[in-house]
């Protein structure tokens, strides 16, 4: 089977259309500058899916020797 290529751009697009289209769904509680949102195991599992996607592109932030 031969893996499909998507630019980068285009993946990141995706993330945040589906991660807003599922935070839409969601009604926010507003605390100081941020929204919080509960969510149900399932939609967490769709948050980490669409996570996992980005997963290659994530670079490491930790500042060592």
């Amino acid at each position: 089977m031969e893996k499909e290529l998507i630019s980068k751009k285009d993946l990141l697009l995706y993330a945040k259309n589906a991660t807003q289209s599922i935070l839409n769904s969601l009604v926010a509680i507003k605390f100081i500058k941020a929204d919080l949102y509960i969510v149900s195991k399932d939609i967490y599992a769709k948050l980490v899916e669409i996570d996992s996607l980005l997963l290659p592109y994530k670079k490491d932030t930790r500042r060592t020797n």
